[in-house]
């Protein structure tokens, strides 16, 4: 079973996320982190496929987290989530491994559940470096 980790301080968009997610993918397991401590915690127990990662987040700083996983965990997909949706941050989203960027501003549906049947299924598991980052 595929697990999915956000990792947003913001409970709004968390919550967004996860509906998604439940509604979409009912055989997924989701779990969510507030701040770097619990979701370097979470990430060495749970091992999730992907990861919604916030630049911004409580004790840390998601680009710095994102390398730090893809130390541990390189298989493990990584889509960045941020308000700033500037070149220099997708640059160094790529640039700090991240798998996909996307922008809250412009954040849908239909986007997040491409991305997570890009992740999950076995299909998609060969053309994750199809990244959208560009």
């Amino acid at each position: 079973m595929a697990t999915i980790l956000i990792i947003e301080d913001n409970a709004l968009i968390r919550t967004s996320l996860m509906d998604i997610v439940r509604g979409q993918f009912p055989s997924v397991s989701v779990e969510e982190a507030r701040d770097e401590k619990e979701s370097i915690d979470k990430v060495r127990a749970l091992r999730p496929s992907l990861i919604f990662m916030d630049i911004k987040i409580p004790g840390g700083n998601g680009l710095y987290l994102t390398k730090k996983i893809k130390a541990l965990f390189p298989a493990t997909a990584i889509a960045m989530i941020t308000h700033y949706d500037l070149p220099e941050y997708r640059k160094a989203a790529l640039d700090w491994g991240a798998n996909f960027f996307l922008s809250k501003c412009a954040l849908s549906r239909k986007e997040i559940v491409e991305i997570i049947e890009s992740v999950v299924s076995e299909k998609g598991k060969d053309n994750i470096a199809r990244n959208v980052l560009a």
